[in-house]
């Protein structure tokens, strides 16, 4: 009787201690569905994406040492991190035995090298025993490789494609440069920043290589992207506006080519022909070379520019430079909204590093205007521009959004 009354109360002690909180009278296992880290055992936490206990990597991988790299012997077991050992017992990196209730270090613990910042000691270099997290739960994209011109200063964004840490730090590296560029080269000591965007100022011609990594409040670690920046020379034409609205466009007509060509697409470079084949007997005709082929850069749909085209190696010929104010009008599922004015286009015709020509137009665009800008003419690598300025009200049905021309 009095056995039953003690397993009565022992019960009923549990029963209180679980009600009036949402919390498990127990801690949960690895994997377990939790609501706060607080749920969790000491050594685990609750994963803000998928809400289960979890190591600080976003599995349930028991962790290790960072130097414990190589594989344990056969039979050879790999103890939990903050288990006791019993006297005598044995780590499997050190033939040192334990006095009883000694314990292993927690993963990522050990004793740094000199010189090396301790865990507390401000940000921990990206390749001190940070650990790699699972690319589901923390990952960073710096997007496509990219043409850009010489003098243009380039722009690397780290895009978080998973989910967004805690007080985030980047860890910037310069992979390489091309010979003879003054830009420092960073590929084994990072430079953290807690920006997502890293710019520079390409000195030299040839492919620039950027590379990134996120590191959250737990000091877990994504894996590296990088992005190849290829700077090349040539003509650039660059459309700004410093209007807050409106959709520009901006056209390079090649020879005896056809603004707005939509049929054929072939020989006006805009949004909707990114780089034409040309070259053939100096023509708009398809030479199957793309080394002198013009190519659409840079498109702005809404507000301030810029958009951008270059031509590296241009051929003998005479190109257009020609700007249309497509849409006055924000554009949602189709719809148009109220007309926004008109915008002032400013246009900056470049060779290289040296700026050629920078046209004012004659008055504001309004929507449904044509442009004509410049006439670029190339002959044996000496660049020449003829100003041209003039505008035109279109009521072509591609030179505008809608019908009217406000």
């Amino acid at each position: 009787m009095e056995s039953y009354m003690r397993i009565t109360l022992f019960v009923l002690s549990l029963s209180v201690l679980a009600c009036g909180t949402d919390r498990p009278p127990f801690p949960l296992e690895c994997g377990e569905v939790c609501s706060e880290t607080a749920d969790c055992p000491d050594n685990l936490l609750c994963s803000a994406v998928v809400k289960l206990c979890v190591y600080p990597d976003g599995t349930c991988n028991r962790p290790v040492k960072p130097d414990a790299g190589t594989p344990t012997d056969a039979g050879e077991v790999t103890l939990d991190a903050g288990e006791p050992l019993d006297a005598g017992e044995v780590t499997p990196d050190a033939g040192e035995p334990l006095d009883a209730g000694e314990v292993v270090p927690d993963a990522g613990e050990g004793t740094p090298d000199a010189g090396e910042p301790t865990p507390d000691a401000g940000v921990v270099p990206p390749d001190a025993g940070v650990v790699v997290c699972d690319g589901a739960l923390l990952g960073v994209s710096l997007g496509p490789d990219r043409t850009v011109q010489l003098g243009d200063r380039v722009l690397a964004y780290a895009d978080q494609t998973a989910s967004v840490p805690r007080d985030p730090v980047f860890y910037w590296y310069v992979m390489s440069v091309p010979q003879g560029s003054q830009i420092p080269v960073n590929r084994n000591t990072a430079v953290p920043s807690t920006s997502p965007e890293f710019t520079f100022l390409p000195d030299k011609l040839g492919e620039y290589i950027v590379a990134v990594s996120e590191e959250d409040a737990f000091r877990c670690k994504s894996q590296k992207d990088q992005v190849v920046f290829n700077v090349v020379d040539g003509l650039n034409i660059e459309l700004t506006w410093p209007e807050t609205h409106g959709d520009l466009d901006l056209h390079y007509v090649g020879p005896a080519g056809i603004y707005n060509d939509r049929s054929t697409r072939a020989t006006d470079t805009y949004y909707g022909s990114l780089r034409p084949d040309w070259g053939l007997n100096n023509t708009t005709a398809p030479d199957q070379v793309n080394t002198n082929d013009p190519r659409f850069m840079l498109d702005a749909q809404w507000g301030f520019g810029p958009e951008r085209i270059g031509h590296q190696h241009a051929f003998n010929a005479t190109y257009t430079v020609v700007v249309n104010y497509f849409c006055s009008r924000f554009m949602f599922g189709g719809v148009a909204g109220a007309n926004k004015g008109a915008a002032t286009a400013n246009v900056k015709i470049r060779n290289g590093t040296t700026e050629l020509f920078l046209p004012v137009a004659s008055r504001p665009l309004r929507q449904r205007d044509v442009w004509t800008v410049a006439t670029i003419t190339v002959l044996d690598g000496i660049v020449t521009v003829t100003p041209v300025n003039t505008i035109r009200n279109s009521t072509a049905a591609n030179d505008g959004c809608t019908a009217d021309r406000n």
